[in-house]
């Protein structure tokens, strides 16, 4: 059996700080892939909702499980459950032409 497949990433980045106890920077990359069969419009309910849905239980679980293990001094955090609603920002590496032209575009100025 060989599919098509394409993929999508959803990074997630959080950060937690509480003042002299300590700093937990915590990122979570899921890596998520369709076939080539599948609708438009799945598609972007896959990407821009439950995608992320999927993920932040991990996150949460882990942020649970560090502060647990801490003991005493920090106590148990517990990070709300969320609802994620509207459309994600996609971010991407420029590629090394869209970088010449910056560089270029700039030395014209």
């Amino acid at each position: 059996l060989t599919l098509d497949l394409q993929g999508f990433q959803i990074i997630t980045n959080m950060k937690l700080h509480i003042e002299n106890v300590f700093e937990l920077d915590l990122t979570g990359v899921g890596n998520f892939a369709f076939t080539d069969e599948t609708p438009e419009e799945l598609k972007k309910e896959l990407i821009n909702k439950n995608a992320t849905a999927i993920m932040f239980p991990y996150l949460r679980s882990f942020v649970s499980t560090f502060s647990a293990s801490c003991g005493m001094i920090l106590g148990h955090l517990v990070i709300p459950i969320q609802f994620f609603q509207g459309d994600l920002k996609e971010i991407r590496e420029p590629s090394s032409k869209e970088i010449v032209s910056e560089v270029e575009k700039k030395a014209v100025k």
